[in-house]
């Protein structure tokens, strides 16, 4: 059976697909630094425009040529997984229907399902490129660091040469919230490190130069305050080491050597140096008590589970609520449960648990070291990603992980690379003419209500025209854009 079938399809639809990957590309290297042109200043808004376009350029690509994607859903333990997707796109629609704003509700559900079919894409990916095309992707994640870095340092830099102290979060940019970052950095850490593991003949000004952008993107991290991205990334290094054992030890001291060089030039750029230079200086640090907030989101969530346990409140419908400081609770877990109910949680966490498992069943410490997986695949590759998924999972404890659009696209590519290494070889069944229509009508359908659901505010924002949008002072703080668009609860 031939490795690569998507080579036997139409030119056109390579190009289509590559153009989708280029778009990717695109987006995950400029867009937070749209900060730096001039004239922009909605930088959240510009993220969630740019995302749904690239959604939307992904589910066209489908529509046109389902069979992109039908090895991925053709592979032998199908039938299970479907069944729980079922059941939660059942739940999602009803819960969508039933809220007070059905087209807010079935926004987030289209947006959401629209994420599950561009993994898919990410999934081809893996299969058309396999390790040459997961190094381009570590490469274009590393050029975006690199492009982040420059405007930050030369903040820093700028700061002292003006003479003007910093004042917490400077000198970050680009993102309406430091924490946005946070979620964006947090899929990137472990994947740094791959170039390192995978090419033990690495050119030495290559791998100095992997080196030092790892110690200076810890730099940001802690310069960044964030206790919970810390803790999600430790959490990963233990889970990974219990999983892989001695696979795991290359990883992991590669990350912790560079996290002490990376705390220790922190320490002399955001302690030493402002203590002699400026005085005034405001750094945020990770030793502290006081906490953000996130305990009354917590309860206003938990209050709300209590009372729709079934089918929750509605898709989005947290942003609703009234004397709420954010619109999301910051809780991946209590979200969905809140805004899905509490059957449509209990078969999403069935769905990861399941997953995670067969993850672990195929790929863990014995059937590394007997090389009893495919021979493509190196172990570090199996290693790394799920020290990436177990940090982003566990940082959406705390955090608005699977809300914000840059770390959304980073999640559903780094599951779509999962899911392409995974079916790696695996059997797989011919799909039948019915399939590739029911595909198109799958991700046409999604198309068409993710189109009908933004449409009245994405064109506005679009055409620089938010005037014309209308309850655009009732939400308060990120959900789909920045600010505005469902109407509170009274």
């Amino acid at each position: 059976m031939n490795s690569h079938p998507s080579r036997s399809l139409p030119n056109i639809s390579l190009f289509l697909f590559s153009s989708v990957a280029l778009a990717s590309a695109v987006f995950l290297t400029s867009v937070h630094s749209l900060a730096l042109l001039p004239g922009v200043t909605s930088h959240y808004d510009n993220k969630r425009t740019l995302e749904l376009i690239l959604i939307g350029l992904g589910l066209l690509v489908i529509v046109f040529f389902p069979q992109l994607i039908e090895s991925v859903l053709s592979h032998s333990k199908r039938k299970n997984t479907l069944l729980v997707l079922s059941g939660i796109v059942c739940l999602g629609l009803a819960s969508a229907l039933l809220a007070q704003s059905p087209r807010h509700a079935l926004l987030e559900f289209s947006l959401l399902a629209g994420l599950a079919l561009f993994s898919l894409l990410a999934t081809r990916f893996w299969q058309r490129y396999q390790i040459q095309g997961l190094l381009i992707y570590v490469a274009t994640l590393a050029i975006s660091a690199c492009i982040y870095m420059t405007g930050f340092y030369a903040g820093y830099l700028a700061a002292f040469l003006e003479d003007i102290p910093l004042r917490w979060p400077e000198p970050f940019y680009g993102f309406s919230s430091v924490r946005f970052f946070n979620q964006y950095q947090i899929w990137t850490f472990a994947l740094f490190s791959l170039p390192m593991l995978l090419l033990p003949t690495l050119r030495p000004v290559l791998r100095r130069s992997m080196h030092m952008l790892l110690i200076c993107w810890w730099v940001l991290l802690f310069a960044s305050g964030s206790r919970g991205a810390i803790i999600a990334i430790l959490l990963a290094y233990v889970a990974t080491a219990i999983i892989y054992r001695q696979f795991a030890l290359p990883l992991i001291w590669h990350q912790l050597l560079t996290l002490m060089f990376g705390l220790a030039l922190y320490a002399v750029l955001f302690q030493v140096l402002p203590l002699f230079l400026a005085p005034d200086t405001d750094i945020a640090s990770v030793n502290r008590w006081s906490g953000s907030g996130r305990l009354a989101l917590w309860l206003t969530a938990v209050e709300v589970i209590q009372q729709n346990p079934l089918l929750g409140i509605g898709p989005m419908h947290y942003a609703s609520l009234p004397n709420v400081t954010n619109n999301h609770p910051h809780s991946s877990l209590l979200q969905w449960a809140s805004e899905w109910g509490i059957p449509s949680t209990l078969l999403l966490l069935g769905l990861v648990g399941s997953s995670l498992h067969s993850w672990i069943q195929r790929f863990n410490a014995r059937t590394l070291k007997t090389e009893s997986i495919s021979p493509e695949i190196p172990p570090a590759i199996p290693v790394v990603l799920f020290c990436t998924l177990i940090g982003g999972m566990s940082y959406s404890l705390v955090s608005g992980v699977i809300v914000t659009p840059m770390s959304q696209i980073l999640m559903v590519i780094v599951v779509g690379l999962m899911l392409g290494v995974y079916c790696q070889n695996q059997t797989k069944f011919l799909a039948h003419k019915i399939d590739r229509i029911a595909y198109r009508l799958v991700a046409g359908s999604i198309l068409i209500l993710l189109s009908w659901s933004v449409l009245p505010e994405f064109t506005p924002r679009l055409m620089d025209q938010t005037q014309f949008l209308s309850n655009q002072s009732t939400s308060v703080g990120p959900r789909l854009w920045l600010s505005g668009g469902i109407p509170r609860h009274q």
